[in-house]
């Protein structure tokens, strides 16, 4: 689709915006002067922020510049980087004698799926996201924080920022009050008015993706048909509003 662009993918699973910083910072020498960044403006990713978990603490240890890395641990690091194969534990063993592996597919991403599961998927994720991340919609410090540091960045760099809010089925984004979406975009258009070189792209409502259950793998996520037409979608709005030449 973007045969001639050399584009990047920095997201991991669950990744919070203030590890979305970290990377740019640990590969931020790799980019060219008009480098599109684009970061990630979900319902809830003002107010939500984590530490990194033992699940996922391998993945960052060895993909992040060292000064990057959240409350270093040098035992940690000396695991996780130099010897990976250690952090298997009990399992190294049969690391070592096993040379049999599945392959890794992605088959499932490209199922349809059923209207009953996408009204049950939205009711529970969206109600989870709602209680236990937005709650009453106050932005959390350090997100607000990675925002503004990673809208700098780009200012000095000349690179070129879009925040992004991605399709959404609209079972799931009826799970959001009104007044907490209400809040949500006026925290973006603080940050708009802030930074009016940024741009701000909001296709959660967008009417070839709204009801369209055939592109859904579930009610916040798109099948592969669902990402090929978002895909195709992002870059010629990037080519209109100027982004690319």
């Amino acid at each position: 689709i973007i045969p001639e662009r050399k584009t990047f993918n920095f997201a991991l699973h669950g990744q919070y915006l203030t590890l979305d910083e970290r990377l740019l910072n640990s590969y931020k020498e790799n980019f060219s002067d008009d480098t599109v960044v684009i970061l990630p403006a979900s319902f809830f990713t003002p107010y939500y922020d984590n530490e990194l978990t033992d699940t996922v603490k391998g993945v960052y240890y060895r993909i992040l510049d060292i000064d990057q890395i959240p409350d270093l641990k040098i035992a940690d690091l000396l695991l996780y980087r130099y010897f990976p194969l250690l952090s298997s534990k009990e399992n190294v063993f049969e690391s070592f004698s096993s040379l049999e592996y599945e392959e890794l597919t992605f088959s499932e991403l490209d199922a349809k799926v059923e209207d009953e599961f996408l009204l049950e998927h939205a009711e529970e994720y969206g109600q989870t996201y709602l209680n236990e991340r937005i709650k009453d919609a106050t932005p959390n410090a350090e997100c607000d924080a990675s925002y503004h540091r990673i809208l700098d960045l780009c200012k000095e760099n000349g690179w070129k920022p879009v925040l992004l809010t991605v399709p959404v089925h609209k079972y799931y984004r009826e799970q959001f009050p009104e007044d907490i979406l209400a809040l949500f975009y006026e925290y973006i258009d603080g940050l708009l008015q802030e930074y009016p070189d940024a741009i701000y792209l909001d296709y959660s409502t967008d009417g070839r993706f709204y009801t369209n259950n055939s592109l859904y793998y579930d009610s916040d996520h798109l099948n592969q048909d669902g990402r090929t037409l978002f895909t195709q979608i992002l870059y010629d709005d990037l080519i209109k509003y100027g982004l690319f030449q």
